[in-house]
């Protein structure tokens, strides 16, 4: 039987957002509840499991320093206490790669090589990651194995954290240890152009499974980064598990290179422009309704939501019908329902979370 905790902490913070992601904005699995998020545990009957802490929050600003030390702190003591108990073989850590703590520029980094330090070098570490993380080499030397998404949007989740427990049972069971290569690729993208639905991501993600089966190979990721943290680790990078340094370092380059050679390729998935000419493509449309996306204040990566430029010209342009989704005011909000339904009332709108 072997003794595996399971932690993690995931949240993907835009730095440049003024809304800090408090204690609170954390759903926090302990326990049974914990451990029936990964229903794929029933297929390893020779995993004894203890149950650490995983902490998740939407997207958002930086994380406050004291609710990560809160979380830290509980996380570091369970697995003190797991590990004191009887030493544990391996510990998989459920994270994503992109969150910010206030004043700290790698927290992931902090994680890892913090649970490194009570498990100590024996224990094997596995970490399943979000495609968007922005990986550094310190948490890259403190894993022995990882695994990222490879999909976007992200559809194989649940597929990507079996895959990293798997390595991790796999590992155990031959007694073979595996490390990890990290091989930065100096390109920035924004999600919106990097969907696997289209290429050239597409083609890029559908060859990973041939790295991984390369002898001396045990997993291949792709992680594009993510673009809006202000981080030195802000990048895109290949990361390989494996045994042989010179299988992993062929992979990795091959990666990397058709990549970079792809880098100019990567592009919106649908009709992009500026607001104003979005708003004009839009009114000239044949079919209704239209969508139109504003991508850099987007709520589901971070963003405040509270723009307020993209209505300003659809009023400018006179639009004559549109649903704005949404605009979060609070103070507008209150306004609206003291003045009743069917009411009309004049306030300020937006630009109040983010000025």
């Amino acid at each position: 039987m072997y003794r595996i905790a399971i932690a993690g902490i995931a949240t993907e913070s835009c730095t440049f957002s003024p809304l800090p992601t408090r204690l609170e904005g954390f759903t926090i699995w302990r326990g049974d509840d914990q451990i029936a998020q990964y229903p794929f545990l029933s297929k390893f009957p020779d995993a004894e499991i203890i149950p650490g802490i995983v902490a998740r929050a939407l997207p958002g600003g930086s994380v406050e320093a004291s609710a990560y030390q809160t979380l830290k702190t509980e996380f570091l003591d369970g697995l003190r206490k797991a590990q004191s108990a009887q030493p544990l073989d391996g510990l998989f850590l459920d994270m994503h790669g992109a969150m910010n703590v206030a004043g700290m520029d790698d927290a992931e980094g902090d994680w890892i090589t913090a649970a490194r330090e009570v498990v100590g070098a024996d224990c094997l570490i596995s970490g399943s990651f979000d495609l968007h993380g922005n990986i550094s080499q310190r948490e890259a030397d403190a894993l022995d194995m990882l695994t990222a998404f490879r999909t976007a949007p992200h559809i194989d989740y649940m597929e990507t954290r079996e895959r990293a427990f798997t390595l991790l049972m796999q590992s155990l069971k031959s007694g073979v240890r595996p490390h990890t290569l990290r091989l930065t690729v100096p390109v920035v993208l924004p999600g919106e152009k990097t969907s696997t639905e289209w290429e050239p991501g597409a083609s890029l993600y559908a060859a990973l499974p041939a790295s991984d089966a390369v002898e001396g190979v045990i997993d291949a990721s792709i992680f594009i980064g993510y673009v809006w943290a202000d981080e030195p680790r802000a990048s895109a990078n290949i990361l390989i598990s494996g045994t042989d340094d010179a299988a992993m370092r062929g992979e990795a380059e091959k990666i990397a290179q058709h990549f970079w050679d792809a880098r100019a390729a990567f592009a919106f998935g649908s009709q992009a422009g500026t607001i104003d000419q979005c708003i004009e493509w839009a009114l000239a449309a044949s079919e209704t309704p239209v969508i139109i996306s504003d991508s850099g204040d987007n709520p589901t990566a971070g963003g405040a939501g509270d723009v307020p430029i993209f209505l300003s010209r659809l009023i400018a342009h006179d639009v004559p019908d549109a649903v704005v989704a949404c605009i979060g005011d609070a103070p507008a909000t209150e306004i609206c329902y003291a003045a009743g339904v069917g009411a009309e009332v004049e306030l300020a709108l937006g630009g109040k979370l983010d000025p």
